[in-house]
């Protein structure tokens, strides 16, 4: 992947961002109807009036609690888990409900599956514990079916890593987002898991982030150690919109209502700590009835700096025989001309 920055333009606020993004897209890519919008938000107050303009049930609240028993999981917003991590004296439980690892060609809308990842940590080598432990899979599947979901050991996938004092041991599955309640209960109960602590994005619409913010059962600040914020890398906030946007841009927000959402966005300020528009899997067009393929390679991003703001592009040459960066550089080059800016190669995404 090649990544460029666009010089040239003015751009002063995210309405003036906006219009150049769009006026390259239009010239320079296939169709395209959808971006994503990534905001880091820093309170209840300002997320609820973005979301008059840009409502989303894939709004985010990150906190933290102690967990005591397996029964903690019939709560309701667990349900609702964008991504999890759960911390015990020999084990760790982790919930992921993006893809594990971004995939070539992607519809931009989320899935029904999330992953579940069961470690054992820091188990002394022994030669009698050369692999995977046969008996945790077998624990897992029975959780599994405990919870309606149809498994069996083929499902479950293995790796470990070395660490200081021994292996660690994990062990992946897919399950439905629908019983993650009842799949992460199951799991606890089986392996009398209690007395840890856990580290939440919870995802919904904002009556339901208000909702689990103010029931009082989750922190969000003064993280414990080995239960970071799961928003810490980023935004480094405790309300959010499409977290990680970059790696997995899940689509919210049309074309023609990007003007109105930038609008909002200049009036928020600083408010709004950090945000982006993108748009992955593009397909551009390199003239001639030639297009590059639809990989995720393939971007627009608008992003606010520390200073002004940045319009950048990507091009990716995924196989020996798509397109070289060449014919993009060739295609592209005289659009951003016709708008007094030109392209700025860049080692890495700003």
């Amino acid at each position: 992947m090649t990544n460029y920055e666009v010089c040239g333009l003015t751009l002063s606020t995210y309405e003036a961002g906006v219009e150049s993004l769009c006026q390259l897209v239009n010239s320079t890519a296939a169709t395209v109807e959808e971006f994503c919008v990534e905001t880091h938000i820093k309170d209840m107050q300002v997320m609820k009036l973005l979301a008059q303009t840009l409502p989303s049930e894939r709004y985010a609240f990150y906190g933290w609690a102690r967990i005591d028993e397996a029964t903690d999981y019939r709560l309701r917003e667990f349900t609702s888990l964008g991504e999890a991590r759960f911390v015990f004296a020999k084990h760790e439980v982790s919930v992921d409900t993006r893809h594990v690892l971004p995939v070539y060609d992607w519809d931009g809308k989320p899935i029904a599956e999330a992953t579940i990842t069961f470690i054992e940590k820091q188990i002394p080598s022994k030669p009698e514990r050369s692999g995977q432990n046969q008996l945790v899979i077998l624990a897992l599947v029975s959780a599994l079916r405990e919870a309606g979901v149809d498994s069996d050991e083929s499902k479950v996938r293995t790796s470990r890593s070395w660490s200081g004092e021994g292996c660690d041991y994990a062990y992946l599955v897919g399950v439905p987002i629908k019983r993650l309640d009842l799949v992460l209960e199951a799991i606890f109960g089986r392996f009398g898991l209690k007395d840890g602590v856990g580290s939440f994005e919870f995802l919904g619409n904002v009556d339901r982030i208000e909702a689990i913010h103010s029931s009082g059962r989750y922190a969000s600040v003064n993280f414990p150690r080995n239960a970071w914020s799961l928003n810490a890398g980023t935004g480094k906030t405790s309300f959010a919109l499409e977290r990680a946007s970059f790696l997995y841009p899940i689509l919210n927000v049309r074309k023609d209502q990007l003007p109105v959402v930038a609008s909002v966005l200049d009036s928020l300020g600083t408010e709004v700590t950090r945000c982006s528009i993108v748009r992955k899997y593009l397909s551009w067009n390199l003239g001639k009835g030639a297009f590059s393929p639809r990989t995720q390679g393939n971007y627009v991003m608008l992003s606010r700096q520390k200073m002004g703001y940045a319009l950048l592009l990507g091009f990716d040459q995924y196989a020996n025989e798509d397109p070289p960066v060449k014919e993009f550089k060739a295609a592209v080059s005289p659009v951003l001309k016709g708008l007094g800016a030109k392209l700025k190669s860049i080692p890495h995404i700003k």
